[in-house]
């Protein structure tokens, strides 16, 4: 896993070096039965020698995606760490609190115990992620960006009534961008694409002539009616 890491960061595991990752590998994976913390010592020294995109090896950009609207009403979240119930709703609240109250002004990172908050508000939703300290703040605020934008282009001047209406939807979107809390398809129309074939197997029509489930104007006149 680790020389092919390197190979694909342009590394080239060769010589002394492939030798030592392959040997920083095996310490690893424990196949001379160390304990936790000699793994542990090994998984910082191949960092070191073959820094993996993100943020270590096996780190995450994203804890949670969360969004609420000004009411502090829950619209969507998705939770990339394991949570109980009454851990999830603690920390809504918590959110609420911490970033409602704030200006247009002011920061949009905020610290919260050990990790970070970092939101942007679209029209009446305020989008959140939760992340670690060491995480970059503006990559982030381009991951939510990017989810927005890639919501506007499938619903059409996306609002807050087309997330409630079509939650799977929304949450097949974010599943095509992000995968454990981190960016796997930086490409919108990769995923807007894989979306509307989604849409035309539903409806049982052959790809590249299926439109959406519900489209925007649809669920703006059945929410009139």
């Amino acid at each position: 896993f680790f020389e092919r890491a390197c190979l694909r960061k342009g590394g080239g595991a060769r010589g002394r070096r492939g030798g030592r990752l392959r040997r920083l590998a095996e310490r690893c994976c424990g196949a001379g039965g160390g304990g936790g913390r000699e793994r542990e010592s090994a998984r910082e020294s191949v960092a070191g020698v073959c820094p993996l995109e993100g943020h270590g090896v096996g780190g995450r950009m994203m804890q949670a995606l969360i969004l609420i609207n000004r009411q502090g009403k829950l619209r969507l979240s998705k939770w990339f760490e394991p949570r109980s119930q009454a851990e999830r709703a603690r920390m809504v609240r918590d959110i609420t609190q911490l970033v409602l109250p704030r200006s247009s002004k002011m920061c949009n990172v905020v610290e919260y115990g050990g990790s970070k908050l970092v939101y942007k508000r679209y029209a009446s939703l305020y989008f959140l992620a939760a992340t670690s300290a060491d995480v970059n703040e503006l990559e982030v605020l381009h991951t939510l960006h990017m989810y927005v934008e890639t919501l506007d282009r499938y619903f059409g001047s996306v609002c807050e009534l087309d997330l409630i209406f079509n939650m799977p939807a929304a949450h097949y979107l974010l599943d095509e961008l992000l995968l454990s809390g981190q960016v796997v398809e930086p490409n919108r129309r990769v995923a807007l694409m894989s979306m509307r074939a989604a849409d035309a197997l539903a409806e049982n029509i052959p790809p590249g002539q299926g439109q959406p489930l519900i489209t925007h104007s649809e669920s703006s006149a059945g929410r009139r009616r």
